[in-house]
């Protein structure tokens, strides 16, 4: 029997669902690959790749003394997977032999129960189409335990966790973040309080980007590798976070109001495997950086 859950919701323990071990997922996406041919020349020309979305089919079966009573398990799963308007959305799927890694995942395809004895079998279609899967930025650090000597110095042994942010109040500030993944992963950040035309640099990539933005006391500019946008919102106003892009594009004209994307010059920002230098730039600033990104798995 496999353990897994979705959103926390755990489809043995909570559900009396039980995923049986023949359910089968893809260990590695497929690949799209970006050929042409020739004349004149054998086969084709590679040009690039890209990952097709993962796909997941786990086998269910769910103990039931009645037919009726399948309808209750279905149920169950439809408001993990549908929201009050019907809408399919993303769930966070957990797999139990790696429970600090997830996928996001959704709902693609339907359920038809079978009924065999007491038992109701069912294939639950899943797809991920961000293929990676991703694990917090400080699952992986070592144990943090301080130890320093009267001299106020710091050991040579110690060891550091990575950091989550860093306090923005000189022209350059420097940070350090260690990614523990083979795969590189994005990197994205949010700037509270005052600062002239942030620029970021990884030293170890050589990724840089500016933002032609002031940033007063009072509002965030949002950093988003991973979606590719940029935005300043007024604090106060900072209701859905990481999520306003989600729900502003929805109206256009707010989303205008907030979009930073067109003041952006350079890369967005990833971090490669093992340390990652990170050097913060701006004028007169005065505020705080808190990072956000995870690790990133196939």
């Amino acid at each position: 029997m496999r353990d897994i859950s979705l959103d926390g919701i755990n489809l043995d323990k909570d559900l009396g669902i039980r995923v049986r071990e023949i359910s089968e997922y893809m260990s590695v996406p497929g690949t799209n690959n970006q050929i042409v041919s020739i004349p004149g020349k054998h086969g084709s020309q590679f040009l690039d790749s890209d990952l097709d979305p993962r796909p997941f089919g786990f086998g269910c079966r769910t103990t039931t003394k009645s037919f009726s009573n399948l309808q209750k398990p279905e149920r169950d799963l439809t408001t993990i997977f549908f929201d009050k308007f019907g809408k399919v959305k993303e769930v966070k799927l957990v797999l139990g032999h790696e429970p600090e890694k997830w996928y996001n995942v959704r709902y693609a395809g339907s359920v038809s129960i079978q009924k065999l004895a007491k038992f109701g079998d069912f294939i639950l279609p899943l797809i991920a189409y961000d293929p990676y899967a991703y694990a917090p930025a400080t699952y992986y650090d070592p144990d943090f335990i301080p130890r320093y000597d009267t001299n106020n110095y710091y050991d040579t042994d110690l060891e550091y966790k990575n950091q989550t942010g860093v306090e923005f109040d000189n022209p350059r500030v420097y940070a350090g973040v260690f990614n523990y993944s083979h795969y590189a992963t994005p990197f994205s950040f949010v700037i509270d309080g005052y600062v002239h035309k942030p620029k970021i640099t990884n030293l170890t990539s050589g990724q840089s980007t500016t933002i032609n933005v002031t940033v007063h006391e009072g509002e965030r500019l949002y950093f988003d590798s991973k979606n590719k946008t940029v935005w300043l919102i007024k604090a106060e106003s900072d209701a859905y976070y990481w999520m306003t892009p989600v729900f502003m594009m929805k109206d256009y004209d707010e989303w205008n109001k907030l979009n930073r994307f067109n003041e952006m010059t350079g890369d967005f920002l990833d971090l490669v495997s093992g340390g990652n230098h990170l050097l913060f730039e701006g004028g007169n600033p005065s505020g705080s950086i808190t990072f956000h990104w995870e690790h990133r798995f196939l």
